[in-house]
């Protein structure tokens, strides 16, 4: 798990769009809908980075896989707004989990991995 120790930090999802958001933001930039309180609560989950990507695409699919499987995942960038979207490659994309569904969701990455490499080799 790439960068974890950096990247611990608690993040904010809208509960509507998945869209981060800042802590104190009362409603969502992105899609308008209201967002309960952020107060320290012990039933509040965490997320983790579980993986970086070098870009969106490849974030995308191992995101996929864990829908299909049921884990909720979120992906964080910082391309500018998409004005600069090599910043994806200094910084690269970052997939989140739940600190709940973290090893269930690192099994199925890496089984889809191990999956992209056979392809790869098998040429």
């Amino acid at each position: 798990m790439e960068n974890e120790s950096q990247d611990m930090k608690n993040l904010y999802y809208c509960t509507n769009c998945g869209k981060e958001v800042a802590e104190d933001t009362k409603k969502c930039p992105n899609c308008g809908a209201e967002l309960d309180s952020f107060e320290e609560d012990e039933d509040k989950e965490n997320t983790i980075v579980i993986r970086t990507y070098m870009n969106e695409f490849e974030a995308e699919i191992a995101k996929g896989a864990l829908d299909e499987e049921g884990i909720p995942a979120f992906i964080s960038k910082d391309d500018e707004g998409s004005m600069i979207p090599a910043l994806d490659f200094s910084s690269g994309v970052k997939l989140h989990v739940f600190e709940k569904d973290i090893n269930k969701a690192d099994e199925i990455i890496k089984s889809l991995e191990s999956a992209g490499d056979s392809e790869t080799t098998s040429d």
